[in-house]
């Protein structure tokens, strides 16, 4: 039988038939892919403990008719096990969600996998999930492509002088002539582009040891998330979660 060795975190499960489970693994080698563990659901079955979500391990997988199976799981790290409250599962959550739904299937995506496990073992040491959830946000968005234009204005090229703005529409800064056009402008701290241009190309291990006054953090994780879901057509179940069991 043919099998490969795959390692990865389990990002979604679905139960499947009566006592199977299909998994949706993000993987170093692979990426996104979908496989069944048969037996999961069994009180007695050899994956017990081993396929629970955010789990990261190392998997054996054999071919199958539409997905691949499960044979062997050598379990490394379950993040489940953490103390985390509602908060903590929502801002995690959200990153889950985000690779999940973004992702094509089987399309091996290197810097997405090592920011994923950038921030889980980041929270791990740091316990930081907001700071976690902003790192994500800003570093997802630059490897996709996606960062705004926060050096010069958008639509002259110019570096503002006084007031800052931003707009989600513009995809970045304004001066403030150029801001007027677009309804949903905000003025901005100069000190908050600095630091989200930090943030979007720092390690966690770098970000974690500054230390970022409340009102410049809020400001940032405000804009960062507003920004984000205005580019992004993605419907996240964790915004919406209201319950620890409706998480697991």
């Amino acid at each position: 039988m043919v099998s490969r060795k795959l390692s990865g975190f389990i990002i979604k499960r679905t139960n499947f038939g009566e006592s199977d489970k299909i998994l949706t693994l993000f993987t170093k080698e692979e990426g996104k892919i979908k496989v069944i563990a048969k037996g999961t659901r069994k009180m007695k079955s050899k994956f017990s403990g081993h396929t629970e979500l955010m789990s990261k391990a190392n998997f054996v997988i054999s071919k199958g008719k539409t997905f691949g199976i499960v044979t062997e799981v050598d379990l490394e790290e379950n993040f489940v096990g953490l103390n985390l409250n509602l908060k903590n599962l929502k801002n995690l959550y959200f990153i889950i969600e985000v690779i999940e739904k973004s992702l094509p299937e089987k399309y091996p995506a290197p810097e997405l996998f090592k920011l994923y496990n950038d921030c889980f073992y980041g929270y791990k040491k740091t316990g930081k999930d907001e700071l976690i959830k902003l790192y994500f946000i800003s570093h997802f968005l630059r490897i996709s492509g996606q960062f705004p234009h926060i050096k010069r204005c958008v639509k002259c090229s110019e570096r503002p002088i006084g007031k800052y703005f931003f707009s989600n529409i513009a995809c970045g800064v304004l001066d403030i002539n150029c801001s007027k056009i677009f309804p949903d402008r905000k003025q901005v701290d100069r000190d908050f582009l600095k630091l989200w241009k930090y943030i979007s190309e720092e390690s966690i291990e770098n970000i974690s040891r500054i230390n970022i006054p409340n009102k410049l953090f809020k400001e940032t994780t405000s804009t960062a998330n507003n920004y984000f879901f205005s580019i992004s057509d993605l419907s996240l179940k964790s915004t919406k979660l209201d319950s620890v069991q409706n998480f697991i």
